[in-house]
């Protein structure tokens, strides 16, 4: 009796012993995979930051070259080449009509 019991003792230690031995396969391997799945976007994140920094770079060299077109100095001497003239006359501005949201509004106490 003492021998069989100890033939079932042995079973679930061998049995322990593979269950654990496959599931510290099955972590390593998890590991890896997931480690290869962020080295993979860490390098895309990398190159997506380059290239952000890129057009960053662009779009304050176009702001720039617009402020610089934009300047009045260059408007009026293109519009000179153009052969645009001053204006000789006094000019009306007419001021727009109030819209019925912006009478509408009740006044907050």
């Amino acid at each position: 009796m003492k021998l069989n019991a100890r033939f079932k003792q042995f079973n679930i230690y061998n049995l322990l012993l593979k269950t654990s031995f496959l599931v510290f396969i099955f972590s390593i391997f998890g590991q890896m995979f997931f480690a290869n799945k962020l080295a993979v976007k860490s390098s895309e994140l990398a190159e997506l930051n380059e290239r952000k920094l890129g057009l960053e770079k662009e779009v304050a060299k176009l702001e720039f070259e617009n402020s610089v077109l934009s300047s009045l100095n260059n408007v009026e001497t293109r519009a000179k080449q153009l052969g645009f003239v001053y204006i000789s006359g006094s000019v009306i501005a007419i001021k727009p009509a109030p819209t019925v949201s912006a009478v509408n509004i009740p006044y907050a106490q």
